[in-house]
């Protein structure tokens, strides 16, 4: 998580607390509802959070469809 904090800080302009809260894996609605009560920037955080969950839904399913990775077949019962 540092690093991203520092990468995400710096590129952005962001503060500490907000580069933090938008690196932190997973947990979208607990960090914009902590968020949003340290008066951060709310907005930013949920849409570095809502890309992540992006990449994660469409591109790790694509990455393992082009490698021809496949799921198991069910078994007939």
């Amino acid at each position: 998580v540092d690093g991203s904090v520092g990468a995400d800080g710096r590129l952005h302009g962001w503060d500490f607390q907000t580069a933090l809260f938008a690196s932190v894996p997973g947990a979208l609605s607990q960090v914009s509802a902590i968020a949003s009560e340290r008066e951060i920037d709310v907005r930013a955080i949920i849409i570095v959070q809502t890309v992540r969950l992006v990449i994660l839904a469409v591109g790790v399913p694509l990455g393992f469809a082009i490698a021809g990775i496949d799921a198991p077949a069910a078994k007939p019962e």
